[in-house]
């Protein structure tokens, strides 16, 4: 990453060799380069190109070639960290065609090693790759210190030329050639004062040259150097953690020839994690990236469209004002004749023909407008659905061998970790899609009777797998003076409070989180409950308790480097918490825990009509034992885990593998209850549920699905489906659907 003081050298430099205007943009780009760069770091990546672009476009209009090559620096920078290589390439290429014209041989010689750099990692070309860095060794090795004020870089610029090009020799397998670039740098870094990740690179390449050389004792010791340098706080953790894995990686590969294979066991786990740390880095970066291409597109795209609007309406209020003028001349001067009359007139029908155009014209790009948004809608269903059936195996297959008692403690350990990945996962989908309908106003709330106390006993169940893992302890503080039924939207309220009991759980170590339910107005017909949600854990900065409300928002990595997400559930449970019409409170200190609070008011339940329960359906009527499911379902390792599921609880199952098989099997055969997939070869769930139900009206069908469109919803209940599960799902919520349809279908007087 390209250091400000570059921007700083530039901006002085450029300074006085323009006029006063020119001056003042000079200022200009130089601020939008140097923002930029900072909103680079911060992660917003969007932010960074749009104001690069300024600076571009403004450098462009004065010539400012300094100016341009500090945006293509920062520009450079996101792409390569990104792993967008070939934009990299691009952009060196032209940052180096724009240092040619400075004649300066600092710029030249970073403009060649960037090109360097980008060439070794897209495409591998050693040599290559070796051309440019010599090249730039050469310009490194030119500059003078009467330059300009960026002979303060050429030390550490020169180190990394030479570590680079002792890298690439290594590669090729040229020691000889390694060995002295290497021994240059070493020689150039003890007579100057480096940071610790430079003087940690020069170590570690060493290293790789002496274990190349298969003289292990230099390379463990040169090893052991890079590490003591690199495990430092001063180190950005990017860089740390990535020099880390590496470093650690070979390390655990000498000690394993050595036949020291427990130490290197234990090395390669520390690779291991350093390697996770880059991973999930990269990944949010590359997210953000993505994030960010989507907007600049969106912006692009309303941009154009309002210079469209604002042209159009330019050029009819253009018009109007002609014909007003014409008609106004008309109306003064009597003595125009006739002639002109009609001829104004013709002007004016022809510019309504105009208008006319115009307009179907702007209703076409509505129709486009409105086909795309259909496309954007149906890509999401799609995605949803291929993220969501494989995500349903991996999860339904991490819960079937979780049960088994065959596995020793490390397997279970393994197991319990993949399905809380599995479980992240599907957190970080549903949060993407719930965020896109609260986005477009598709969220309705719905209205059923429950009961508070039990809804918040069945929330602080669900988290008991996440507490298994951690030393932290759940307490519920239940007001007895709350209704025993309400009415109100359980599914809303419930991911409100999973949100921010998940996050206080997460951020806190060892400690207590509270869910507290406390009616504070009450009337024959409503109760007011206030919710709140409190942590002993380490608190929120008061700068930065608005922030973590935003969209795509997280805590700077200096306070929040262990946690990672979406940055989506607490703008999520915000809008949530607006359709009720309530608002949430904050209240934190550092170090001292977090409050967060809201009040929603409900209907009471006045005829008290307790919600469907499974566990008070057994008491009447075995549901279960015996039952026949027909499971229809193409997908292999579905059709596996939705039979053990069903299986263990005592239901028979049938597994057909399209529609028309369904269709089929239900005439032939006697079942209680058919767990219909949608997308199937042959024939879909859909039109097979429409054809049974020619025949068949009482069997209930429940689809299986892994889309979440609400078009994808009316149409399942329109051909006659009973209910929707969507997968993955969760074990409980999957019993409570099948139960209760078994239970309207043969206790129908109990309903």
């Amino acid at each position: 990453m390209k250091k400000t003081l570059l921007y700083v050298c530039v901006f002085v430099v450029t300074f006085l060799s323009f006029s006063q205007d020119e001056r003042r943009i000079i200022q200009t780009i130089d601020e939008l380069n140097i923002q930029s760069q900072k909103d680079y770091c911060d992660d917003k990546i969007d932010l960074a190109f749009q104001n690069l672009s300024k600076a571009l476009i403004l450098s462009d209009s004065i010539a400012d070639t300094y100016g341009k090559i500090s945006a293509y620096t920062t520009l450079e920078d996101i792409y390569l960290e990104v792993g967008d290589y070939e934009n990299a390439i691009t952009i060196a290429e032209q940052k180096l065609e724009a240092s040619v014209s400075l004649k300066d041989n600092h710029i030249m010689a970073q403009a060649y090693a960037d090109l360097g750099t980008a060439i070794k990692l897209s495409r591998g070309d050693s040599q290559k790759a070796i051309g440019l860095y010599n090249k730039a060794l050469t310009y490194a090795e030119s500059i003078k210190i009467s330059d300009h004020e960026g002979y303060k870089e050429k030390p550490a610029l020169l180190n990394t030329i030479l570590v680079s090009l002792g890298e690439l020799h290594i590669n090729e397998k040229n020691k000889d050639k390694a060995l002295a670039y290497l021994f240059r740098a070493k020689t150039n870094s003890d007579n100057i004062t480096l940071k610790p990740e430079e003087k940690a690179k020069i170590y570690y390449a060493l290293g790789q040259y002496h274990d190349f050389s298969d003289n292990t004792f230099n390379a463990i010791e040169n090893y052991n150097l890079a590490l003591e340098l690199i495990l430092n706080d001063t180190v950005d953790s990017f860089t740390k953690n990535n020099l880390a894995h590496n470093i650690y990686k070979d390390y655990a590969s000498i000690l394993s020839s050595m036949d020291e294979k427990d130490e290197a066991f234990n090395m390669l786990a520390v690779a291991g994690e350093y390697g996770d740390l880059v991973f999930n880095e990269k990944k949010i970066r590359q997210v953000n990236y993505a994030k960010s291409k989507f907007n600049i597109e969106e912006y692009k795209r309303n941009a154009e469209y309002a210079n469209q609007q604002k042209r159009l309406q330019s050029q009819i209020t253009e018009k109007t004002q002609r014909v007003n003028q014409l008609m106004i001349i008309v109306a003064i001067i009597l003595s125009i004749t006739l002639v002109v009359v009609i001829v104004s007139q013709l002007k004016y029908r022809k510019l309504a023909k105009k208008l006319k155009l115009q307009n179907d014209e702007l209703e076409m790009a509505k129709d486009i407008a409105e086909h795309s948004s259909k496309q954007k809608s149906q890509f999401i269903s799609n995605i949803s659905h291929e993220l969501r059936t494989p995500l349903y195996g991996v999860v339904g297959l991490t819960s079937l061998l979780m049960d088994s008692k065959n596995l020793d403690s490390d397997e279970k350990s393994f197991i319990k970790s993949l399905k809380f990945s599995g479980d992240y996962l599907l957190h970080l989908i549903n949060d993407v899609l719930q965020f896109g309908k609260i986005e477009s106003n598709k969220i309705e709330l719905n209205s059923s009777s429950f009961k508070p106390e039990k809804l918040a006993k069945n929330i602080m169940n669900s988290f008991a797998y996440q507490l298994e893992g951690s030393k932290n302890k759940l307490h519920l503080d239940f007001d007895e003076t709350i209704p025993q039924f309400l009415m109100g939207d359980t599914i809303r309220v419930s991911q409100v409070l999973i949100n921010l009991i998940g996050n206080g759980l997460k951020f806190t170590k060892e400690g207590n989180v509270w869910l507290r339910l406390k009616q504070t107005k009450s009337s024959e017909s409503t109760s007011t409950i206030r919710f709140v949600i409190e942590d002993d854990g380490p608190g929120i900065p008061k700068d930065k308790q608005q922030q973590i409300f935003e969209k795509f928002s997280q805590l700077d990595r200096n306070y929040n480097h262990e946690y990672q997400g979406t940055g989506l559930g607490l703008s999520i449970t915000k809008n949530l918490l607006n359709i009720f019409g309530s608002e949430i409170e904050l209240e934190s200190e550092e170090d001292k825990g977090s409050k967060f609070s809201f009040e929603i008011t409900f209907d009471i339940d006045t005829e008290k009509q307790e919600e469907f329960d499974v566990t008070n359906i057994n008491q009447i009527v075995d549901l279960q034992e015996g039952r026949r499911i027909l499971i229809a379902e193409d997908n292999k390792i579905n059709q596996i885990v939705t039979k053990n599921i069903l299986t263990k609880e005592g239901y028979q199952c049938h597994i057909v593998e399209n529609g028309q098989m369904a269709i089929d099997a239900v005439k032939t055969e006697k079942f209680d209850l058919v767990l219909m997939d949608l997308n199937m070869p042959v024939m879909n769930g859909d039109e097979a549920t429409v054809e049974i139900r020619k025949f068949d009206t009482e069997i209930p069908i429940v689809a299986l699905t892994a889309s979440v469109m609400e078009e994808v919803e009316e149409k399942l209940i329109a051909s006659g489906m009973s209910d929707i599960i969507i997968k993955p799902y969760d074990n409980y919520d999957f019993f409570q659907i099948i139960s209760k349809h078994l239970y309207q279908r043969y206790c129908p007087e109990a309903v």
